[in-house]
């Protein structure tokens, strides 16, 4: 129950989704500065800024997510990229504050 101490003690995350919306647990992760290994399922690619706060993998093998997972997990630049960068991603495209304002400036047209 507790998500925070789950994401803390995470490395990486990983969603290998086949069909997907926009995945709030890439949010998630994100928001907690963990770098995230996506399939492009869905809206995937929407939820994370790819080189940035993670990577987005065309081949979704189990072979071809391993050799991508253990790549992200060495990748020390990208880890620090993805502390830095995870809750501007998440505030600049997915926060309550952007949903409302982007909603009145449409009204407001």
């Amino acid at each position: 129950s507790d998500v925070h101490a789950l994401f803390m003690a995470c490395e990486a995350f990983m969603l290998t989704s086949e069909q997907e919306g926009i995945p709030n647990v890439l949010l998630e992760a994100q928001w907690y500065g963990r770098p995230v290994l996506a399939t492009r399922a869905g809206g995937a690619g929407e939820a994370l800024q790819d080189s940035v706060t993670g990577r987005l993998s065309d081949d979704a093998t189990p072979v071809a997510l391993g050799r991508a997972l253990v790549d992200l997990i060495r990748d020390e630049a990208l880890k620090l990229r993805a502390q830095a960068a995870g809750q501007g991603f998440f505030a600049r495209n997915f926060s309550t504050d952007r949903m409302i304002d982007e909603t009145l400036a449409l009204y407001r047209a």
